[in-house]
């Protein structure tokens, strides 16, 4: 599994660093971040969704199975965070937020009529909540405050790139440094 280094840099966030993403900065780490564990190749999720879609898995199913696997990878990765649920956020805590996006078109086979999949694209994104406000940083692009806060951070995230982040969220605080 690949390690993470934290940044120590205090001014490492306030220079452009288009080598990291929105998992790096939330998770403040030095490099590009992937939620994924045992040196699983990105691409192969796509495989594994086409299965599950296969085998009779709906999107919220598909959605369910690999923020499990997700949340799983991330806190191995990351063991300076903890989930929390939403209700236990406090007004003082580092807060990390974790969904997923997934597009599946369907195209109904002219011959058996059985539906397949004609178009799949799916993503990860996170946002950070600190001092009460929360931002996100669009892969290579710069750190922004998030159209979404706290009343509607549950909405569906639309960071203007194309995908929309619409899974349940799962939440991580930062452990305090006792």
């Amino acid at each position: 599994m690949k390690t993470y280094n934290r940044v120590t840099d205090l001014l490492f966030w306030e220079r452009k660093q288009k080598n990291c993403n929105c998992g790096s900065f939330a998770l403040n780490v030095d490099t590009w971040f992937l939620p994924l564990g045992s040196g699983e190749v990105y691409n192969e999720r796509e495989d594994k969704i086409r299965e599950l879609y296969y085998c009779g898995c709906n999107r919220e199913d598909i959605f369910e199975i690999f923020l499990e696997k997700d949340v799983e990878c991330i806190l191995a990765l990351c063991p300076w965070i903890e989930p929390i649920d939403r209700e236990e956020i406090r007004p003082e805590d580092t807060v990390v937020a974790y969904r997923l996006a997934l597009e599946l078109e369907e195209t109904e086979d002219a011959i058996d009529g059985e539906m397949y999949i004609d178009y799949l694209d799916e993503d990860f994104h996170f946002c950070e909540r600190f001092d009460g406000v929360w931002y996100e940083k669009c892969g290579s692009t710069e750190i922004e405050i998030c159209d979404e806060q706290d009343e509607d951070i549950e909405e569906p995230w639309n960071t203007g790139y194309g995908m929309v982040y619409d899974s349940p969220i799962r939440y991580f605080r930062y452990k305090n440094k006792t």
